[in-house]
């Protein structure tokens, strides 16, 4: 899931710099985040959007260990428990944001 996050959108993409992912400051590899997050969203019915918030919960739950586990198997620049929270909580805002546009 990390390298989906990380790789979703090629480095030239102009969503990356530009529209709302420029106007919230995500560049690169937060926009790629971020847009993966807003491309699934606009596609999610309520019921899989609430597996994907169970998700995240536990991805916020530093204590129960998954931001951990992750940090193992996840691309170099996500050195921290911090940084993997911080790209799913990117992918999360993404998501909302999409998921509101079609509900």
């Amino acid at each position: 899931m990390a390298a989906i996050l990380e790789h979703y959108i090629a480095a030239d993409d102009d969503r990356a710099f530009v529209g709302e992912t420029a106007e919230l400051g995500y560049f690169n590899e937060e926009a790629s985040a971020w847009l993966l997050g807003f491309d699934l969203g606009r596609r999610l019915d309520a019921s899989e959007r609430s597996l994907i918030e169970a998700f995240i919960v536990a991805v916020r739950n530093v204590a129960g260990g998954l931001a951990a586990r992750i940090v193992t198997q996840a691309p170099v620049s996500w050195d921290s428990e911090e940084e993997v929270v911080h790209r799913f909580e990117l992918f999360w805002d993404g998501l909302e944001k999409g998921y509101s546009l079609e509900s």
